[in-house]
């Protein structure tokens, strides 16, 4: 019965359950031999917890360092979502959706690369993928 997603939230679907030991992501970035510039957050709805020190491990990586998110309201509830995109702009990232039907078929189509991203505009809605960048939309898609 696992349909291949995993969280920290009790499911309906599957009675089994486990315990493992858990640390906060800038308690790990500092053990890398380098920092990561890229980091994807896709925790089927912890995000907002993983994000919570997001001050503290922005500080410990690089100028440049990007964040891509999935968020999705319908998970976690609007206002959740949507304070994880002010706690990034609060550090001065900039955000910008990252076009994702979630379907097979959307990752073996090829598609042109300039309608892959748009900015962010207005409360999110629905789920997406979020880049979470210092970095322009110019320089991003050119």
């Amino acid at each position: 019965m696992n349909s291949g997603s995993t969280g920290i939230f009790r499911n309906e679907e599957s009675s089994e359950s486990f315990s493992v030991k858990a640390s906060t992501l800038h308690k790990e970035v500092v053990k890398m031999p380098l920092p990561p510039r890229i980091v994807k957050i896709d925790t089927e709805g912890s995000e907002s917890e993983i994000l919570s020190h997001l001050r503290q491990l922005v500080e410990l990586l690089p100028a440049d360092v990007e964040f891509i998110v999935e968020i999705n309201p319908e998970l976690i509830g609007l206002e959740k979502a949507n304070a994880i995109i002010r706690r990034f702009e609060d550090l001065n990232f900039n955000s910008f959706q990252i076009k994702n039907s979630y379907e097979l078929e959307f990752y073996l189509t090829k598609r042109d690369k300039d309608h892959q991203i748009s900015e962010l505009s207005g409360p999110l809605q629905s789920q997406a993928d979020v880049l979470f960048t210092r970095r322009p939309l110019e320089e991003i898609c050119h």
